[in-house]
């Protein structure tokens, strides 16, 4: 086996979403680390589909990249992605009715890094439902339950602006923090145990949220 057939058979498979003569393969990979995903995608639908993509695209990133059209994207959830570019590409027979939480977190960071959530909202409003509507037997929503903290990332990008306030009120009354900043909030599986927070979420709010709770205090 040579060099060269040893390192096309350690990539991972080519997902094609378009195949024209604009076609450009995007590879994502962690930083520093192996590519984990390859996609190939048109060049024009992506410059269409978002102002980030048309910018990246179409400067000097591109001029790098030009003759064997390969285009590095660093730690993108891959899954995510994929699911983003089928949207843009109008591959909707591919695009999922049904995600848990962490992938609804996934591809709310894509399209915060992307700026695709209007592109999105068509599905993005499907998506959310399971976790808005009211659920029996606790006559509330389910990102309200323990657990669903990241749902206030969500919110906060696709502008659920009620539910993102009723999780932030809910927060400022349980979240606490130690002295390195870290917040935490009650644990949902240890009786009067604390577990880290991990919402994604821009650190300016999770200020505003503990300064709101020291002050209630």
């Amino acid at each position: 086996m040579t060099a060269s057939t040893a390192k096309t058979s350690s990539l991972p498979s080519l997902t094609t979403l378009y195949a024209g003569d604009d076609h450009i393969t995007l590879h994502v990979k962690r930083e520093n680390g192996p590519i984990i995903c390859r996609c190939k995608v048109s060049k024009l639908i992506m410059c269409i589909a978002s102002p980030v993509w048309r910018a990246m695209l179409g400067g000097r990133f591109m001029e790098g990249n030009v003759q064997n059209r390969e285009i590095p994207l660093i730690d993108d959830d891959p899954e995510a992605l994929l699911t983003v570019l089928r949207i843009a590409h109008h591959r909707t027979y591919e695009v999922p009715t049904g995600l848990t939480l962490l992938q609804l977190v996934n591809i709310a960071t894509i399209c915060d890094k992307y700026d695709t959530v209007a592109m999105c909202r068509p599905y993005i409003g499907i998506w959310v439902t399971p976790f808005i509507e009211i659920v029996e037997p606790s006559h509330q929503a389910l990102y309200l339950s323990p657990g669903y903290e990241s749902w206030l990332w969500c919110a906060w990008v696709f502008g659920y602006q009620e539910t993102f306030s009723k999780l932030v009120n809910k927060l400022r009354v349980e979240i606490s923090t130690d002295k390195e900043g870290c917040c935490y909030i009650p644990s949902d599986w240890e009786p009067n145990q604390l577990k880290l927070l991990k919402a994604n979420m821009p650190s300016d709010l999770t200020g505003e949220i503990l300064r709101l709770s020291l002050w209630q205090r």
